[in-house]
């Protein structure tokens, strides 16, 4: 499997210095339309440095940050044998809960990439935390489909 790690990595080193230099100082409030502007941006950002590069397609109603990217897989570092794992609680009201953080095994784990994650997303990013959806196919105590908060530095990212 070809490594996406560089692009993924120039995608969210672009997205951060755009968003900590350039939009973070200009937000003063949630309704402003400079973060409508941001969003436009990143998904432009992703589309020409990780899809382009990497040959993807995104399916037409795709949204960035919600969906698994097609083809992306988040497989653990060979060095890794378990991983702090957060996964979803419940969904209310446009607020996602979540467990508390674990530690688990990594073994049979399999995940679909959704986004970099980190929990303030209006503050300087550092983006230290991988969104992602458990497989279906995933051989894990953690149940397929289920969303789930990883730390970056644990894992590889494969096509």
């Amino acid at each position: 499997m070809p490594n996406a790690g560089p692009a993924l990595s120039e995608y969210l080193e672009a997205r951060q210095h755009l968003w900590n230099v350039y939009f973070r100082p200009k937000v003063h409030d949630l309704r402003n339309v400079i973060l409508d502007d941001f969003e436009q941006i990143d998904f432009l950002l992703f589309k020409s440095i990780v899809c382009s590069e990497l040959g993807i397609l995104l399916p037409d109603k795709f949204v960035l940050g919600q969906d698994c990217v097609p083809d992306i897989k988040v497989m653990p570092k060979s060095a890794v044998d378990e991983t702090l794992v957060m996964t979803e609680k419940d969904f209310n009201n446009g607020t996602q809960t979540w467990n508390a953080p674990a530690v688990v095994a990594v073994r049979g784990l399999k995940l679909n990439f959704i986004d970099f994650f980190q929990w303030d997303h209006y503050g300087v990013l550092s983006m230290a935390h991988v969104l992602c959806r458990t497989s279906p196919s995933s051989q894990h105590q953690i149940a397929p489909n289920s969303l789930i908060v990883v730390e970056k530095k644990d894992f590889d990212f494969l096509v």
